[in-house]
């Protein structure tokens, strides 16, 4: 029995031995799977807030950009206002510009302006001024059309309401002029100029007139002339006409009632 002990001994020891490595290896193979399972939620996590961040940052571009490039459009109109009535001061005395259009009027992928103003001689008549502004190759507004005193219209501050003069652009390269008198009197009337860029210079593309009598419902009518194809309509009805190049320098009232036969 005692020659056994050594034996049961080294058995034991053994056995312990190999119940220890196993569960080293169970213990290790948990780990594994334990750290595997952290490691691929890590993986996810980051993978997920770098999409997310991507995202954010994008957003956050196009927000910048589209407040930077409609911050740029404001400077720009500012500026090509600011120079505007500068420039019509300098060439017809003090002046007040009342509105202003921007767009590409001769077709170069440049924005253009143009401009209503009242200049001083023209103030007590209610006369108001046409200024066109291309750019040049610096990117520069430079004055390419001057026509004072072509439109009337009320500028006041404490004027009527219904007699205010406008100018916007009309489609992709068009000016649209408007006046009127809507407010004061028994004959009440409304005119647009549309202008338009043809072989260098500014012409009236088309003429709108109407008008009537507050107190005679027969009285009045319409007009609608386009002066490059001289296609005229006349209370609703069409009319033959010639065309004609009518350069906005050149303008007057005359010619547009002289056409509609007022």
């Amino acid at each position: 029995m005692a020659a056994m002990r050594p034996l049961k001994n080294y058995i034991a020891i053994r056995i312990r031995e190999k119940l220890a490595t196993n569960i080293a290896m169970e213990v290790n193979a948990a780990t594994s799977r334990i750290m595997s399972v952290i490691w691929l939620s890590f993986t996810r996590y980051v993978f997920s807030l770098f999409r997310y961040c991507s995202v954010v940052n994008r957003i956050v571009f196009c927000l910048v950009n589209a407040e930077q490039e409609r911050n740029m459009r404001l400077t720009i109109l500012a500026a090509a206002l600011l120079s505007a009535q500068a420039a019509i001061a300098a060439d017809a005395g003090p002046a007040r510009v009342v509105d202003a259009a921007v767009g590409d009027w001769n077709g170069d992928g440049k924005p253009d302006l143009a401009v209503l103003a009242e200049a001083a001689a023209d103030a007590e008549d209610d006369q108001l001024g046409i200024y066109i502004y291309l750019r040049d190759d610096h990117d520069l507004l430079r004055l390419a059309a001057s026509a004072p005193g072509k439109i009337w219209g009320s500028t006041a501050v404490d004027g009527i309401y219904g007699q205010e003069p406008s100018i916007k652009a009309a489609g992709k390269s068009s000016i649209s002029v408007h006046s009127q008198n809507s407010a004061i009197g028994r004959d009440r009337w409304e005119q647009t100029l549309t202008l338009a860029y043809r072989n260098g210079q500014f012409v009236v593309a088309g003429y709108t007139y109407s008008d009537y009598d507050t107190l005679d419902p027969d009285a009045g009518g319409t007009c609608d002339y386009n002066a490059l194809t001289g296609k005229l309509q006349k209370a609703g009805k069409d009319q033959t006409s010639e065309p004609r190049v009518i350069a906005i320098t050149d303008w007057k009232a005359e010619t547009g009632q002289s056409i509609c036969g007022n």
